[in-house]
């Protein structure tokens, strides 16, 4: 099974944000974690590793996907890169597969890229564009707020990943006795 979710967008169900895609992945997987559900971590996991299977070696992901997991259009929707980058730290601090911490740190580097620290407009310095380039599909020509705060989360878990990572420590807590 390809872990394609059907009915995934509010907009076009034939090719959902990179955000709604997220979404959905997080909530299977942290329901499956609480409740100790394997099935749901696996479809998880599943979605994960078909976002990861798209991630090119600069980071930037496309911002829509058809149901085969093809890339759809040109823009990157920077709020949906780093709730991948969130579901694929959690993947990586329950599965203890170093995949899931490198793509994180991949996707997290096109993001900060895009990020803009220095400038006249007060109110955008720091913030994540909805979309990149700014005119994308998703939240064109806004810095909505969410991005920015899943960002500020993505990295977040990139940092005590990488710490886990430097000390030798298992990304499972179970296999640190």
């Amino acid at each position: 099974e390809l872990g394609w979710l059907a009915e995934n967008c509010l907009q076009d169900s034939t090719q959902p944000f990179t955000h709604t895609i997220a979404y959905a992945m997080r909530g299977l997987l942290e329901i499956g974690i609480a409740t100790e559900r394997e099935d749901l971590i696996v479809a998880a996991r599943t979605i994960g590793d078909a976002m990861l299977a798209a991630l090119p070696p600069d980071g930037k992901l496309s911002g829509r996907f058809n149901k085969n997991w093809q890339p759809t259009v040109t823009w990157s929707c920077l709020t949906g890169d780093c709730q991948l980058g969130i579901n694929w730290g959690r993947l990586f601090k329950t599965t203890g597969d170093h995949k899931y911490r490198e793509a994180t740190s991949k996707v997290l580097g096109f993001v900060k890229k895009t990020q803009q620290l220095l400038g006249p407009n007060k109110d955008t310095v720091g913030g994540i564009k909805g979309s990149h380039p700014i005119n994308g599909g998703y939240h064109p020509w806004q810095y909505p707020n969410w991005a920015t705060k899943f960002y500020a989360d993505a990295l977040m878990m990139d940092i005590a990943n990488s710490s886990q990572t430097r000390y030798g420590l298992s990304a499972r807590p179970d296999r640190n006795d």
